[in-house]
Formats: structure tokens, sequence, C-alpha cells
């Protein structure tokens, strides 16, 4: 796990939980190492393993990518500058199952997918509003999601192997407020279903299965203050779920459901 630090020699720690380490106190558990570097022209504002989980790749508010390698050995950690090609703050990173690629978007409004192989640019892609998430779907490595922090079609799903890149299917939050930076989808393990919070406590729920519904497939309203995720358990299935929500009322919501055998 890496944190962001304020200290002046480094940008992220490293804690490191210790081989049978049993229950107690965090430093009894974890050992923390500071990356020695600072790559990063201001503060670091995503990171993102990569699926080898060798290296992570962090994003700024200079705009630029950074490959972070020597994490988990003994060497020397390194850090090597991916690309600088957004215009403002870099606010997601995705790095792209079964390819070289990682895709980032930021407050520009920018979609870039990069090949880390080949150091070019794979594909551009232009959003409505600042673009606050990437992510790939866990069953598809096909699809893209992309939520924007736009007033309507908040949630944009892309299929990356058609060209030009076109928004094949796009959802809508209810009621119509814009999401922020730090409110964010996620997808369930199934690969058909995502989650999302919203501004006003409740925990939005769309099928990606159905097309051209302005509104959430279904809604659950538990918390009193905005939701700023809801994550999905990893044994979730399309017939039973199991949400973890979480919200600025200083509360976390446990949420299991049913899906109707017309939903299933």
């Amino acid at each position: 796990t890496l944190f962001r630090s304020k200290d002046d020699e480094c940008q992220l720690l490293l804690l490191r939980r210790k081989p049978h380490a049993v229950s107690g106190s965090a430093d009894k558990q974890f050992t923390s190492s500071h990356c020695v570097g600072r790559p990063h022209k201001g503060a670091v504002s995503t990171l993102q393993w990569t699926y080898a989980g060798s290296h992570l790749i962090s994003g700024g508010l200079d705009h630029a990518l950074v490959l972070w390698s020597n994490l988990l050995t003994e060497a020397p950690v390194t850090q090597t500058v991916v690309h600088a090609l957004h215009s403002s703050a870099v606010l997601s990173i995705c790095p792209l199952r079964g390819s070289d690629a990682v895709a980032s978007g930021g407050a520009d409004k920018k979609v870039l997918i990069w090949s880390l192989d080949k150091q070019r640019l794979l594909t551009k892609m232009k959003m409505e509003d600042r673009v606050n998430s990437v992510l790939q779907n866990p069953v598809d490595p096909n699809l893209l999601l992309v939520s924007v922090m736009s007033r309507s079609n908040q949630l944009q799903l892309f299929d990356l192997r058609l060209q030009p890149r076109h928004c094949q299917l796009s959802f809508s939050a209810t009621p119509p407020l814009s999401l922020s930076q730090y409110i964010v989808p996620r997808w369930a393990p199934f690969g058909s279903m995502v989650s999302g919070g919203s501004l006003d406590g409740r925990v939005n729920l769309w099928d990606i299965r159905y097309a051209n519904i302005d509104e959430p497939s279904d809604t659950l309203s538990v918390h009193k203050a905005r939701v700023l995720c809801a994550e999905w358990h990893p044994a979730s299935t399309c017939e039973q779920g199991v949400l973890l929500s979480m919200s600025s009322d200083k509360q976390l919501g446990l949420h299991s459901f049913k899906l109707r055998s017309s939903q299933a």
C-alpha cells in the first residue's frame, strides 16, 4: 500500500505487512520505508499498481504520469516519467489488463491511452467535462468505463475494439447533479453492473445490459450526506450482491441484495 508523503525527500511511503503478523498495533504488523525521490513537481493526485504488481504508476498535479520501479526489491527505487500530455491534473490511472497500455483521465477533460512498451500515444478522447475515473471492466477487457463530472451522462462506456472511439452507452445519476472528484464508480466483479455514490446520500446501481435508460437501474437510500463510493464484495454475483458504502456522514453502509429473476 502506498500513500502520499509530505517529507521533503520523498512523495511515497511503502507499507509492507510483516510475515505471520498477528492482530495488534500497526507498528507490529507493518514495516514502512520512504521511496526516495520527488519526480512530480507538486502533489501526487492518484496511484495505481500495475496488474503484475511489480510497478506503480502515479499521476500528479503537474500533469505527468510516473512509473515507479524496484519497489519490491532491494535495488534502489527508480522513477521514469511516462508522459506529461495532460494539460491539467491527472485524476485517474488505469493500467489495461492484457496489454502494455495505461489509460489516464484528467481535469483537462481528456482520456489518454499510452503504450509503455512502444512509448507512444495510442488513443486520445475528449470528454464533455473533467474526468474523475477510468475503469476497465473486470470480465471484458475491451470495455472501458469513464466517469465525468457533468450534470448528465456522467458514466460513459467505450469499446476499445472500435475505431473511432465513440461512447457506446451512457448513464445518468439521480438527481441530475454534477459528480465531484471524490465520488467515483465501481465495477461489480461479475462485470455487468456499476455502483456509484451521489451528493444526496443515495447509492446508485446501473446495469449495462439495459440501454436508453436515463436513470439508475436501482437506488439505495441509506445515507444522510454524499456517498463517496460503494465497493463490491469480491464474491458478489449477478444473483447476490454485497456492497460497502462510504459517506461523508461518517458512516459505513453494508448492503446485501438479490436481483429479481427478471433482472438476472
